[in-house]
């Protein structure tokens, strides 16, 4: 699952969910994923700032769902 961004103000400008509380609706879905599936990862492009990949990956160590950290290319 594409975590995107750090926080859900940051996400819902990125991905503009249709739903209310998508981002915090997407984290819990991922944790209960994790529950249920073996490997359950989340993940975000290698363009952020230094410092929001540090807080995804903690939102994620948070969750115990590995966090996969993609280069971004055109």
């Amino acid at each position: 699952m594409q975590i995107s961004q750090i926080n859900a103000e940051e996400y819902n400008k990125v991905t503009r969910p249709t739903f209310d509380n998508a981002y915090e609706a997407m984290l819990d879905f991922a944790k209960e994923c994790n529950r249920m599936i073996k490997h359950t990862q989340l993940s975000i492009v290698d363009v952020l700032p230094e410092e929001d990949i540090k807080t995804c990956q903690q939102i994620a160590d948070e969750r115990g769902i590995h966090l996969k950290i993609r280069h971004f290319s055109n």
